[in-house]
């Protein structure tokens, strides 16, 4: 990695939340996992490969560990901030870093670190520059399918979520079967169920004290 990119963290600054508040604006603000704010300023302008630095994500790889960051931008200090050498494409760079298992390079198990010093050691293939190219558009072209029928099943899931709710809700309002007009109301039918059970209840204490009586 040390060999095929450049690195610019230098050029790196952490915002709190707080001051991020007072800073609102159209700038994507990105961490390690992508875009967690936006800020009315940019530190960085151009097309660049961003690498997660920290946490849980680089092991556990909930969501992709390098990103493709393009336009002007602000980076905090928990992503690397990257441009590839020798027309090497950035997505190229980070396909690969997104396949692969990062933990021999990853530090700390309570935090995660893949530090500069160790990122630069991570070993990449690199084919020329034409099958780099051709590797891209083959991974895009079917990672776009992939993520349209990943969205599909999302609004399929959803979908199912809200009827599954709404068949429960007419459940219980009574809307699945036919009803009948002249069934009394639930209220009704709830106060003769509470006068069936305190007639139970006087029967029960007539039957102990004739018992008792005896």
């Amino acid at each position: 990695m040390g060999f095929v990119t450049e690195n610019h963290d230098g050029k790196r600054i952490p915002v709190s939340k707080i001051k991020r508040k007072e800073m609102k604006g159209k700038y994507p603000y990105y961490g390690a996992s992508g875009i967690i704010d936006y800020v009315n300023k940019s530190l960085f302008k151009g097309k660049y490969l961003l690498i997660g630095e920290d946490g849980a994500n680089l092991l556990a790889r909930s969501t992709p560990i390098a990103f493709i960051a393009d336009g002007e931008f602000w980076v905090n200090n928990h992503a690397h901030v990257l441009k590839t050498l020798e027309e090497i494409p950035l997505e190229y760079v980070s396909y690969f870093i997104n396949s692969i298992d990062l933990s021999e390079w990853v530090t700390g198990t309570a935090q995660p670190k893949l530090n500069q010093r160790n990122m630069n050691k991570i070993p990449i293939p690199i084919p020329s520059i034409e099958e780099q190219i051709e590797i891209v558009n083959i991974l895009q072209q079917n990672l776009s399918l992939i993520d349209k029928q990943f969205e599909m099943v999302k609004i399929w899931n959803n979908t199912l979520t809200t009827l599954r709710t709404s068949i429960l809700k007419q459940a219980f309002e009574g809307k699945l079967i036919p009803q009948d007009p002249n069934d009394e109301s639930a209220e009704i039918l709830l106060q003769k169920i509470k006068q069936e059970k305190e007639q139970l209840k006087q029967k029960e204490k007539s039957k102990k004290k004739k018992k008792n009586d005896r």
